[in-house]
């Protein structure tokens, strides 16, 4: 640990703490009371060095830790994603008209197929270049047979999005779908309906490079990006 005045750098064994974890931990309601009982100080509270570094944190194995980024990133994403859809609300003409849209590649960048875990985040255009969208290809970095397809408009607004290997989907209807299930926008509700996969456009859902290719049609995405399929994939 290096500290200065006011300041403390901790680095962490990778392999042993993910940044992640470490930052929301550090960050949390029950750390930094802990924090507040060893603060000296009126004016200016401060921590000595040997205060700090004496706390003690809870550090659960790096499986869990990582499982926790991975689900505290995707309620983030949600979160955002909804407040921010609040602002922009399609029309179902419109949303229907965007994802009937042809849609090509927005340069020729080569993206690696996150096969062993992670994402991307590829921008697409249609062909006039006055609409942009992006494919998001995500997978489980736990849970390799878990992820997520995605398109989406205007930056924030999910067209149509595929999950699969994870929990059925419960509907405003109360219906649940089981997964794999496709996310459709629909006006007033943005992607909160799923429906089952159709198996007339989709060839085998348990081959996930396959599934990429008949989604990025299903997308009418017809100039697709460069993605290298990998080892893995």
């Amino acid at each position: 640990m290096i500290t200065a005045v006011d300041v403390a750098i901790a680095k962490a064994n990778p392999n042993r703490v993910s940044p992640f974890y470490l930052l929301h931990h550090l960050n949390s309601p029950e750390n930094l009371a802990l924090v507040d009982k060893h603060q000296t100080g009126t004016t200016r509270p401060r921590i000595a060095r040997r205060s700090l570094g004496a706390l003690l944190l809870l550090v659960p194995p790096i499986v869990l830790q990582q499982l926790f980024e991975e689900f505290a990133s995707h309620a983030y994403e949600l979160t955002t994603t909804e407040v921010l859809m609040a602002e922009v609300n399609l029309t179902q003409a419109e949303a229907d008209a965007l994802i009937a849209m042809e849609k090509h590649r927005a340069d020729d960048e080569t993206y690696d197929y996150p096969g062993m875990g992670g994402s991307i985040c590829v921008a697409l255009t249609s062909p006039d270049k006055r609409e942009d969208f992006l494919l998001d290809v995500s997978r489980g970095r736990i849970d390799l047979k878990k992820g997520t397809y995605q398109n989406r408009s205007r930056q924030i607004v999910v067209l149509v999005r595929l999950d699969f290997g994870g929990q059925p989907h419960r509907n405003p209807d109360d219906v649940e779908v089981a997964s794999p299930h496709l996310h459709i926008y629909r006006e007033g509700y943005g992607d909160k309906w799923a429906f089952p996969v159709p198996g007339d456009k989709f060839s085998n859902i348990s081959d996930l490079w396959q599934t990429l290719e008949d989604f990025m049609r299903y997308c009418n995405i017809t100039e697709p990006p460069f993605i290298r399929k990998g080892l893995f994939s």
